[in-house]
């Protein structure tokens, strides 16, 4: 049995596209270096690898990623849209 988490009561399928579509909306907000800063943690990059390969300290590092963390647990937590409403 899979322990991932399902969003709102959803398929595991359903509830992974979520999130994906929230994860691409809200990097698509952020300022290009804190995108591509999150973007390689995605891939799975260290975070001093991170930190050296935008040439950013790991504590600023740190706390671009804590924020993505926090914003994604906001809008994950939000009432789901309802795609069948807009047809």
């Amino acid at each position: 049995t899979s322990s991932a988490p399902v969003i709102r009561g959803g398929s595991e399928e359903e509830a992974l596209r979520t999130l994906e579509i929230i994860i691409d909306e809200t990097l698509g907000d952020l300022p290009t270096a804190q995108r591509e800063m999150i973007r390689l943690r995605i891939e799975g990059h260290g975070v001093s690898e991170i930190a050296e390969t935008t040439q950013r300290s790991k504590r600023s590092l740190q706390r671009v990623l804590q924020q993505f963390r926090n914003r994604l647990g906001r809008l994950v937590l939000e009432e789901p849209l309802d795609d069948a409403s807009h047809d």
